[in-house]
Order: structure tokens, then sequence, then C-alpha cells
């Protein structure tokens, strides 16, 4: 079923876009195709494992240091392509990660219990950042713009259809019905599938014929759906978000499409709610563990004005690489104890982990990136971008930093974050119009979402 799924979206979406790949240069199709290849492998094999025990040196690193290095030569001559506000957002999101790195090199070495944690394993998480970040912006960087967008969409594709051939296998291995990939688990993969679901619905405005325009419509609708079936209250937040400020955007100029999309998605949450059990839990709010992370982070940091400016350093309140790469063993309930407190083993939220092992310098550059994000998707929906939506799921995402840590962790839904990232950031400032009319497409005002 789920192979005959992937036949058909693929042939979909290789009718609505051979033109435009056949016009590609013959290094920005094999990009193109590395990007969907990449991401939809990433569905099954967890690049979190290592080449050796301890996993100390991941898949994901190797395999983004290998893209950085062949890419970087024509990334550098194309740099120009980057708009300054996505400039502007990358230096401030660059600055926090070379901090995090200076300060897992100076601060003292993690302690877990009684065990001092070599500092490689502070070391790793910052570079393995960086390295995520370069080798999806250069992928970005190199590619034209219909690249990006064929990159993007078949990249959606690949994390969309990937996630469901791979449910299966992980509902067996949690013994829950939560969607989950090795991506991500149910607890951080819903933000990859926003993210798709925001591409597939910028795909239906557009799209060359009506068709088409309801098929893309219709995965983007069915992404939203799987994004509430991880389980994941973050997603529910973060969906409920997006779908507001559709409502806002576009309600007066397509009130039966936008009100439609709108019931609809209301009647899958109840009924998913209804019917399935372990999605229940989206009816509660409370996590003790969580804030109490928050609060050991909070009074680590606030023992000192050192502490409170400049962070205790990374990696020594919340030493979850030491676990994830199996140098120490994993804790039954994720509880951990460090001389700040006992706590889980991660922050389970970016800005609790910035603050507290950064600092409220980083704290207060990372807000200011969330406000150049959501500017940027501002401007997109009033001018009428060809990414406006796509920009709009991208900037609810940053909701879920509160929720669960990435760009900083949870690498490989990081680099499906840049990558849309990027591309909306370099090609936000396309009109609709402009885009269509280039592309010999059919006027705007024909489509859904055209305003």
């Amino acid at each position: 079923m789920g192979l005959a799924i992937l036949y058909w979206g693929v042939g979909q979406l290789r009718l609505a876009y051979a033109r435009e790949f056949r016009a590609l240069p013959v290094a920005e199709k094999v990009t193109v195709i590395g990007v969907i290849l990449a991401l939809f492998v990433m569905q099954f094999v967890d690049t979190r494992h290592g080449l050796w025990t301890p996993w100390t040196v991941s898949i994901q690193l190797v395999v983004c240091a290998v893209a950085t290095v062949c890419l970087g030569p024509a990334a550098w001559r194309r740099r120009h392509t980057m708009s300054r506000t996505g400039w502007i957002f990358v230096a401030e999101i660059a600055v926090i990660i070379m901090w995090s790195l200076v300060s897992s090199m100076l601060a003292p070495q993690a302690i877990v219990w009684r065990t001092t944690v070599p500092r490689i394993h502070q070391v790793m998480p910052p570079i393995t950042a960086l390295v995520t970040m370069t080798a999806a912006l250069e992928t970005v960087l190199v590619l034209s713009g219909e690249g990006r967008r064929l990159a993007v969409l078949g990249g959606a594709s690949g994390v969309l259809l990937g996630a469901v051939m791979d449910w299966p296998v992980q509902a067996a291995i949690h013994r829950s019905p939560r969607l989950a990939s090795a991506m991500g688990g149910s607890a951080v993969l819903h933000v990859a599938v926003i993210l798709a679901a925001g591409v597939f619905l910028d795909g239906s405005r557009t799209a060359c014929s009506k068709g088409r325009r309801l098929f893309f419509a219709t995965v983007g609708c069915g992404a939203l759906v799987m994004a509430i079936a991880t389980g994941s209250r973050a997603a529910l937040i973060v969906v409920a978000i997006f779908g507001a400020w559709t409502l806002v955007a576009w309600g007066r100029q397509h009130p039966r499409f936008v009100g439609g999309l709108a019931a609809a998605m209301a009647i899958a949450l109840i009924s998913l709610i209804a019917s399935v059990p372990a999605l229940r839990r989206l009816a509660t709010w409370t996590s003790p563990a969580r804030l109490h992370a928050a609060e050991v982070g909070w009074g680590a940091v606030s023992s000192s004005w050192t502490y409170l400016l400049l962070g205790v350093g990374s990696g020594r309140i919340f030493p979850w690489y030491a676990i994830e790469d199996k140098f120490i063993a994993a804790p039954g309930a994720g509880i951990i104890g460090t001389p700040f407190g006992t706590a889980l083993n991660s922050a389970h939220s970016v800005f609790v982990l910035v603050a507290s092992e950064l600092g409220v310098l980083m704290f207060l550059v990372l807000c200011a990136a969330i406000v150049v994000l959501w500017g940027n998707a501002w401007r997109g929906v009033r001018s009428r971008s060809a990414w406006a939506v796509t920009s709009m799921a991208l900037a609810a995402t940053t909701v879920a930093w509160g929720f669960d840590t990435y760009l900083l962790k949870n690498f490989a839904v990081s680099t499906w974050w840049w990558l849309v990232a990027g591309s909306v950031l370099a090609s936000g400032g396309e009109y609709l119009g402009r885009y269509r009319q280039r592309l010999g497409l059919i006027p705007v005002s024909d489509g859904y979402l055209a305003g």
C-alpha cells in the first residue's frame, strides 16, 4: 500500500514539474535528487548512530561534513542569492552555536552522578549543529529558484511518504500507535511534518491545473492530520497557530476553502482523540518532569551573575549527548544527577537550554532570531510571496522550541528545517504572480490561497 502511494505521489509530482526538472543543469538535478533521497532515507535510518561505539562521531556529522566540503565552493560563489534577512537570521543562530562550542571547550567538564564525562561529548553537539546548518544552507545556495522549489517539494514527499511507511515499524518498537520515524520520535517529528504541509499547500497555489492544486492541497491537509497523529501536544499548538494565522490571512478572500479546511481539521482532531486512546494525552497539559528541568536550569544559572549572563557551559546541566552516543547507559526514566541537581537528561526546550547553559545574552539573540523569522513570514503573507504558507509554517514551528530542542539537538529534523528555512529566506521575496507567469501557468486569481 505504501509503495502504491509512493508511486502515485511521485507520478503526480513528475507530471506537474517534469518541465522544470528537465530545464535544470545537471549539477542541480543531482543535488535535487540527493536531497529527496537523503530525506526519504532519514525516515528509516537513525543518523544519531555512529561509525563505532560509543557513537561519538555520528552518521549525521559525517554525511553533512562531506556535503559541506563538496558544495562549499559553489555555495560561496552564489552567496549573494541569500536575502539580507536570511543572512541576519543565519548569523544570529550561528552566534548561538559558536558560543555553545566555545563554552563547551572552556567550561568545566560535565559530571553525571559520579562519572566525569570526557569533553568530546560536550563539544560534538555544537559541532554537529554547525555542520548540519552549513550543509543545508549550502545546498540551498547552489540551487536556483526552480531547483529549490523542486528540492523542497520532493523533500516534503520523501518526509511524508517515508514517515508513513516507517510508522508500523516504529509502532511495534515503541508499542504505541503514535506517528514516529527514524528521523525523530513522536515528540519531535511533527515539526518536519508541519513544514511538509506548508510546502504542499504552497504547491497548491502554484500548480497549473485544478486537479493538481486539489492534490497538493489534500496532501497538505493530510500532513496536518499526520502531525496531530504524533500525539504531541506541541504539534496541536503549532497546528492551531498555523490554522488561526491562515484564517486571518485568507479567511476573507477564500471563506469557503479556508472554512472547509478548518472544519475538516477540527473533525479530524476530535475523531482522532476520541478513537485513539494513545492520543487522549492531547487533553492533558501537565509535564512535571519538564517543569522540574526548567527549575533546575534556573537554579543553576541564577547562582551567579557570570552564569546568568554567559551560562554555565554547554552540556553541563543537560549532558544528553553522552547518553545518546552510548557513553553512559540510558536511565530508565530519563532522569540523571549532575552537580546542579537531578533532572531530565535533556532540557526538552530550546529556550531552557539556551537560557541555562548559554546565558541570558544568547537567549536574547535567540529571541531576536525568532522575531526575524516571524517578521519575514508576515511580510511574505502581505506581499503574496510564492513561499507565504511555508514561511507561516516555519515561523509557527518556533513555538515547538518551547517543548523540545531543535537546531542544537535532533539534528535529522533540523536538517529538513534548515533546508526549508534557507529556501524561504532565499526565495521569500518571489511574488506568486511573478513565479506563475515565469512558468507560464494560469492566472493567479484562479488558484486556492492566491491572495
